[in-house]
């Protein structure tokens, strides 16, 4: 059963006591001025780490990249009716990872000439990319060493002749852990 209200003394019969907290305006201003504070600070914070941990992007000019896909493709289709074969292998060595690669023509001769780079390149940072110059060790084969830090990584091998690019290709490949 509730009690009836008393219009002379709206409190009776509760645990309010007068004199408590007092809503002013000064206090308003200061929670106000705290919240929006609080806010800024984590939005400062949070900015300085994204920006400390990206690592940037894959490309600085993605108009210009996505302009020569037909070229991509013609270079494509060009390696294509080469026929060449390439056997490529990363194995542990000091420091890091040797990277070898045998070309042979279609009839499986080793192919000989060529310049040629090999890339560990990182997933999701750039800055983890490793660039690897290859050079011929003997004839049809070329070799090179690169530093790169554990984990999963796209192989991209580049091999060219008088600077035109002759095969290229993309794998996916672990390097030691």
């Amino acid at each position: 059963m509730s009690a009836i209200p008393d219009p002379e003394n709206p409190t009776a019969g509760s645990d309010y006591t007068p004199g408590g907290f007092k809503l002013t305006g000064k206090r308003v201003l200061f929670m106000m001025l705290a919240f929006v504070a609080t806010f800024v600070t984590v939005d400062i914070y949070m900015f300085s780490v994204a920006r400390s941990t990206f690592g940037g992007l894959v490309t600085q000019a993605s108009f210009r990249e996505g302009v020569k896909y037909d070229e991509q493709i013609a270079a494509s289709r060009s390696q294509e009716e080469r026929g060449w074969k390439v056997d490529a292998q990363v194995a542990p060595a000091e420091g890091g990872a040797a990277v070898m690669v045998r070309p042979v023509d279609r009839d499986g001769k080793p192919i000989v000439g060529l310049t040629g780079s090999a890339t560990f390149s990182h997933p999701t940072d750039a800055r983890h990319d490793v660039a690897v110059e290859l050079t011929e060790t003997s004839a049809g084969v070329y070799a090179g060493r690169g530093a790169p830090t554990p984990g999963a990584y796209t192989l991209i091998l580049d091999l060219a002749r008088n600077g035109e690019r002759m095969f290229m290709s993309r794998n996916r490949i672990n390097v030691g852990s």
